[in-house]
């Protein structure tokens, strides 16, 4: 696949959303490593109601402070937890705002509710392709009528 770089004035005129890729650095406090497990990070799609993680790296010794590492693009849904051996693990939805920073979504009901607002958002490909089809074809006819005059 090619990617095409498009002009950010083009896309505005053509009311296309760019994306863009953010490196998210979290700092992590110490903790009691028998009672949680180490800190983590991840990407979450809702394409199933439980959703999808894509998980990102914490860089740090157990117990010690360290930092979680995250690659993600814009309107991205981030979650962020630690488990609790003690049977209850904390969790913390995000999504990524265009300057890459980690904003506050309440709980995973308004996470899942934030990302398939994102879906229904993105362009219809097949319905693009289509329009495509048929300006083609009404630049070939307009073409052809200035050629003849």
């Amino acid at each position: 696949m090619r990617t095409v770089k498009i002009p950010s004035n083009v896309a505005k005129a053509l009311n296309l959303k760019i994306l863009s890729s953010h490196k998210i650095n979290v700092d992590t406090d110490s903790y009691n490593e028998r009672r949680y497990g180490k800190p983590w990070i991840a990407i979450v799609t809702f394409d199933s109601p439980k959703g999808d993680y894509s998980f990102g790296d914490w860089v740090g010794h157990p117990g010690e402070d360290g930092q979680l590492v995250l690659k993600a693009e814009t309107n991205d849904v981030v979650v962020i937890g630690q488990k609790d051996n003690r049977g209850k693990s904390d969790f913390e939805f995000y999504y990524v705002d265009d300057k890459g920073k980690l904003q506050d979504l309440a709980n995973k009901k308004e996470a899942y509710t934030f990302y398939q607002k994102q879906l229904d958002s993105k362009p219809n490909i097949e319905e693009l392709k289509r329009e495509k089809t048929d300006l083609i074809k009404r630049l070939k006819e307009i073409n052809k009528l200035l050629k003849s005059t």
